[in-house]
């Protein structure tokens, strides 16, 4: 993420008309967003505290499903200068990890291990560049239960449930600033060794990322380039195929940021993937080839209290029922801008809950 504020349609065309004004990098990015027609604003319902350092901190969330009770499922959310937290759906903090730099996080549950059946969240840590694995309890409580090297330093992170992909664990997929995808499966979490599966090359920095383990699919955020499907079955990755460019036109543009899955019955259901610098959020077709429905931004919710989204980094979505409030699902956004007064001055980072229903209904699903 580059913690820069997107301007106004106004600034930008102002800035272009003034030579010298802009960077070279704000300059081709102003471009890819004049002439983007509006979009429709869904609210957020939910917000977090922001979490406790400043500048760009809040970064990536995961959701974690209470199958006995699913209104007291719970929002993982990474502080990429301090560590993890946990929180219920109201927003309020349940658990703070202090394990370091954190950069993204992804869930797994109902995984087969050595020690049985066990819900994982797995997470980059670029204080030890390393991948920390931490198991997570019937209330939602997470425990630090492995970690493994990373290599260099490790920057965006998802994982696929290894059954899905012809064996047992996780199938771990690691994105880094060089354009790498690196897969590892870990078979048994804090006695088996990970093995390196693959590794799939892109051309310049990758972050966001999100598996569908029913498609044996893995889609990848290039964050100047686009959106890329890869079909992987376990073994050997497919080629990459480029489902949107950024600055084709489409309402993507640079940075290409995260990437969740709303799963639907039958194959069915929505690709979302934040658009950083347009402030907003592009919806494709799950099926290959994967057409783009629509696209929203997220505006303020709950009377005003809460504000509403800019320059979302990373995001997770879910199709999970997860109680009265998020009947049909939910997606959770970074905030690189918390204003929750309206008082016009930035605040420290937080997340913020929309509920799913609010977005189907802009693009009239």
């Amino acid at each position: 993420m580059h913690p820069i504020k997107a301007p106004s349609m106004i600034a930008l065309a102002a800035a272009l008309a003034l030579p010298g004004c802009m960077s070279t990098e704000d300059r081709i990015a102003a471009r890819m967003l004049v002439g983007l027609a509006p979009v429709a604003s869904v609210p957020a319902r939910v917000e977090t505290p922001p979490v406790g350092t400043g500048d760009d901190a809040a970064d990536d969330p995961a959701i974690w499903v209470n199958r006995a009770d699913p209104g007291a499922s719970r929002i993982l959310g990474t502080d990429k200068q301090a560590g993890i937290y946990v929180y219920d759906l109201t927003g309020a903090v349940v658990q703070f990890l202090p394990v370091g730099r954190m950069n993204n996080v992804d869930v797994r549950q109902n995984v087969m291990t050595g020690a049985g059946p066990r819900d994982l969240a797995v997470a980059s840590n670029r204080s030890t560049n390393t991948v920390g694995v931490f198991a997570i309890d019937a209330s939602g409580q997470l425990t630090d239960a492995s970690s493994y090297p990373a290599g260099e330093e490790p920057y965006g992170i998802c994982a696929a449930d290894g059954r899905s992909q012809g064996g047992d664990g996780l199938i771990v997929a690691v994105t880094y600033k060089t354009g790498a995808v690196v897969l590892t499966r870990i078979e048994e979490t804090g006695s088996t060794g990970p093995r390196r599966t693959a590794t799939i090359s892109l051309s310049s920095q990758v972050e966001g990322c999100v598996f569908d383990e029913a498609q044996n699919a893995l889609f990848i955020g290039e964050e100047d380039v686009g959106l890329w499907r890869v079909d992987f079955d376990g073994t050997t990755p497919g080629a990459p195929v480029l489902i949107d460019r950024a600055g084709s036109g489409s309402g993507l543009v640079a940075d290409v940021e995260g990437v969740g899955l709303w799963a639907g019955p039958d194959g069915g259901g929505y690709l979302v993937v934040s658009s950083q610098l347009a402030n907003r959020y592009m919806v494709y077709e799950r099926r290959a080839p994967n057409r783009l429905v629509g696209a929203f931004a997220i505006g303020p919710g709950a009377g005003g209290v809460v504000d509403g989204v800019t320059h979302t980094d990373g995001l997770e979505v879910s199709s999970a029922p997860l109680g009265p409030g998020f009947p049909q699902g939910l997606m959770v956004v970074q905030d690189d801008r918390n204003d929750a007064q309206g008082l016009g001055r930035p605040l420290a980072q937080n997340f913020k809950l929309v509920d799913w229903r609010d977005i189907a209904s802009v693009l009239g699903r």
